[in-house]
């Protein structure tokens, strides 16, 4: 399916909820009464991961062993855009478990702050701003250093991670939260502009500048560099990526999507 198109993306494995859900009437979906959504509804996005898309998880990098059961460890998480730039880690004692039934019946992928990781390719094309980053995740050690995401294999590039207790989203400078890390799940956006959002559970925690860097793929629970210096210690459930800003009614519908979908209170 071509970046932008509006049909929605039915993927083998997935259950009904994971594929679309029915908003409200008033709700920032098109047209009016009751809606269908699904995160492959909103335009532009260039990467997905979920951790209960069955048969999109894998325990070895060759994609021959499925992980499904608790305690497997994951080797490549499948993106489920239309990109398909797959979340791998080859070294296998770096690789996070599947954690089953965790979250409103749903599973998680946890990391263990030591040395877990998954990263992409390099994108064909770096995304330069305005980008919109959703993950459902949860920090378990707040007091430490913990990296949500990072760009790909980059010395200094954009990262949202926990410092000193806070969110931080840098992108050539740093935009830190009003509100502390807690060791809960979350819905977290981070809507990278010229003047950036962090939204937490549908709430802006923080507003304001965080530099110009492009995009260049994903690290999932690592910093940035080639061999990560800062790991997350925590889960990561869900993660997408859109090449654009997310209107204020396409976030508010994803943040409830997802909300709905793992059982978390979103204003």
């Amino acid at each position: 399916m071509p970046i932008g198109s509006s049909a929605l993306m039915l993927l083998p494995g997935l259950s009904p909820i994971r594929r679309q859900c029915v908003l409200p009437t008033g709700s920032g979906a098109a047209g009016s009464g009751q809606q269908t959504f699904g995160p492959a509804l909103l335009g532009g996005l260039v990467a997905w991961f979920a951790a209960d898309a069955v048969g999109h998880v894998w325990q070895d990098q060759a994609r021959t062993v499925p992980a499904v059961a608790d305690g497997d460890p994951v080797g490549v998480w499948d993106d489920l855009s239309s990109l398909g730039s797959n979340a791998v880690q080859a070294t296998a004692g770096f690789r996070p478990l599947l954690r089953t039934n965790l979250l409103n019946g749903r599973p998680v992928l946890r990391f263990d702050g030591l040395d877990d990781y998954l990263r992409t390719a390099a994108w064909a094309a770096a995304l330069v701003q305005p980008y919109t980053v959703v993950l459902v995740a949860r920090d378990a050690v707040p007091a430490t250093s913990s990296a949500f995401w990072a760009t790909e294999n980059a010395a200094i590039g954009t990262t949202y991670r926990a410092v000193g207790g806070f969110y931080r989203l840098f992108a050539g400078s740093n935009l830190i939260s009003t509100t502390g890390v807690d060791a809960v799940t979350h819905v977290q956006t981070q809507v990278v502009t010229t003047s950036s959002t962090l939204w937490l559970d549908g709430v802006s925690i923080a507003a304001g500048a965080a530099g110009a860097n492009t995009l260049s793929g994903l690290t999932l629970a690592g910093s940035s560099a080639a061999t990560p210096v800062t790991y997350l210690s925590g889960d990561i459930t869900e993660v997408l990526v859109y090449n654009r800003a997310l209107l204020t009614g396409e976030r508010v519908d994803l943040e409830h999507y997802l909300g709905s979908k793992y059982g978390l209170t979103v204003a």
